[in-house]
Formats: structure tokens, sequence, C-alpha cells
């Protein structure tokens, strides 16, 4: 009885310990799941652009929160800024820990046409996140983003890269994509963290819709505890020669 008291202490102790430890400043250490009521509003401002060319402006906001113990869920909305002030999108994610290293994510929006704003469509992913330390604390590989990912959207916008199946339908096709995302994460020092990103996706679907894309992208990460800065910049690599295609984003994050 006294050693089953005595293991029954050490193991609440053990556990009570694990809560009380601070969530990670550094990014690279950074469990890929909220913990268990922990809130993470944030922000975002996005420029989709042609060199030389007409610009696409959109504004984002939304929050992810810790359900219970690996298992994280989030809504966002999106609203064009430029040309016009509009509806854009709004979705919403759900992320499952497979292993500490490992989660599962599903994606899903309803999304407005552009030029038609009568006309909707939705669209779905399956992604997987991972972090595999090749150097722990300083690098590790990863499969597309865990730190402000954009909501998913419409293929041709370009809110798919980070997973690894999308569908896309409305009024006038029925797009799919598969891909396998890829990158690097260097944390150069505890409060700044690099991501290069690039891998391959293939799009088809209906009227002889067929594309690929080799990206190749750059985030950079600066931690302000508990506030998060992020900007990124990238090509999405169209291989059918539209390489004049860029995509600029910023966001802020933060944690209660």
């Amino acid at each position: 009885m006294i050693r089953f008291r005595s293991g029954l202490a050490v193991a609440l102790l053990a556990t009570a310990a694990a809560a009380e430890q601070p969530y990670p400043g550094a990014f690279i250490d950074r469990p890929l799941v909220l913990p268990p009521g922990m809130l993470q509003p944030h922000a975002g401002w996005e420029l989709l652009g042609f060199r030389g060319g007409p610009t696409r402006n959109s504004i984002g906001f939304g929050a992810e929160v810790g359900v219970f113990r690996g298992f994280q869920i989030g809504a966002s909305a999106v609203l064009t800024e430029a040309p016009d002030l509009g509806f854009d999108r709004v979705a919403a994610r759900g992320l499952f820990e497979l292993h500490p290293t490992a989660a599962v994510r599903v994606d899903t929006s309803i999304y407005r046409f552009l030029g038609a704003p009568e006309e909707y469509g939705y669209a779905s992913g399956i992604g997987l996140s991972i972090k595999i330390p090749l150097v722990p604390g300083t690098l590790a590989l990863i499969s597309g983003r865990s730190f402000a990912l954009p909501p998913i959207g419409r293929t041709e916008e370009l809110h798919f890269a980070d997973d690894l199946f999308t569908l896309d339908l409305n009024h006038s096709n029925v797009t799919t994509t598969l891909g396998i995302p890829v990158g690097l994460e260097l944390q150069a020092i505890p409060q700044l963290s690099l991501l290069l990103r690039s891998g391959y996706r293939h799009g088809f679907g209906g009227g002889l819709y067929s594309e690929d894309w080799v990206p190749v992208g750059l985030d950079v990460l600066v931690n302000l505890a508990p506030v998060d800065l992020i900007a990124s910049a990238e090509l999405p690599g169209n291989l059918r020669g539209h390489t004049d295609i860029f995509v600029l984003r910023a966001a802020v994050q933060a944690r209660f």
C-alpha cells in the first residue's frame, strides 16, 4: 500500500510539473498542437500579385484553441481589401497529434468567386504537419507550415500549398491537388526562426485542367513573448510558365 501511494504521489507530481512547464518561446521547440485550454488568436495581411501587373490584397483573422491533449481546432475569416473590400472566405481547421513529431490536419472552407458575389465554392484538404529534429534545438525537417498557416481556399488563389490532398468544388469545375510539401526550420537564435519551404504539387480536374508547381518560400518568425511576428514571401513555381506570380504575407499571433 505504501509503495502504491508513493507511486501515485510521484505520478501526480510529475503530471503537475508537466502542466506547469511554460510554453516554449523558441519556435523549433514548440509542440505541433496547442496545450489544452491555450488560445492563440491571430491576424494577417496577404498580397497576391504579378510582377509589373495587378495585385490582390486581403486581411484575415481567427483563432486556434487546444481542446484536449493532442487535439486543437480553429476558425478564421478572410476579407478582400483590394480591389474592393468584401467577403472572401471562412474556414475551419482541426489538428490531431499522431506523435510529438507528427500531426494530421483537416482544412475546410467556403469561399466567394471573384467578381461574382452570388457564387460560392467549397474547398477542403488533408495535411500532415511534421517536425523531425536534425540538430536538436537548431534544425528540423518540416512538412509545410505550422505557424500562421493561411486558411485553405480556391485552387487558383494558391491557398493549399501545405496540404497533401485538396478538393475544390465550384460551379464551373472540380479541382484536386496532390502535393508533398517539404522544408527546413532553422532556429538561428532563441527569438528568431527561419523556414525554408519547397516541394512538389500536381493539380488536375475537369476541362483537362492540369498544373504542376515547385514552390519556393521563406518565412521569418520572431518571438516577442507572448506575441509572434511572422513574415513570408513565396514564389508558387508554376511549371507551365506562370513564373511572374508572387505572394507576400505578414501575420501576428499571441497566446493566452
